[in-house]
């Protein structure tokens, strides 16, 4: 995803504001592109958003159930976990959001994921969800 600043001194009325939108437009089919009107900026920036991939627990509010996933995008997945998408976690209705970790690389995130489901990986979450989960 690209961000766009776009500044005061290249747009002085929404006419203008408008002529850039379609400009951008033009220049690739940008569907999650954002624009931005700081004032204290002096030209049209191209910015590249940091992505970031989540490794996610979930526990089930009604079960005695933990959820471990991967996903990039963390607020979506969470939805359809909770609205039943998931074919795995849907007998296991509603979730809570425990714990999450977020990494630059999509391999450190998978091998994280992959970590966290073995035997010694609970152990590790369980350590360091203590509290949450009022272990002595």
């Amino acid at each position: 995803m690209i961000k766009y600043v776009l500044t005061a001194s290249i747009v002085r009325n929404q006419a203008q504001f408008c002529a850039w939108l379609t400009l951008l437009g033009r220049i690739g089919p940008q569907a999650d592109a954002e624009l931005y009107l700081p004032a204290d900026r002096c030209s049209l920036v191209p910015v590249r958003l940091m992505k970031f991939y989540y490794v996610y627990i979930l526990k089930s509010l009604r079960h005695d159930f933990i959820y471990i996933g991967f996903t990039e995008n963390l607020k979506q997945r969470f939805i359809e976990h909770n609205s039943g998408k998931s074919k795995s976690t849907k007998p296991y209705l509603p979730y809570d959001l425990i714990h999450y970790e977020a990494y630059k690389n999509i391999k450190d995130a998978k091998r994280r994921e992959e970590y966290l489901k073995t035997n010694r990986g609970k152990t590790t979450l369980e350590t360091m969800l203590k509290c949450y989960f009022n272990i002595k």
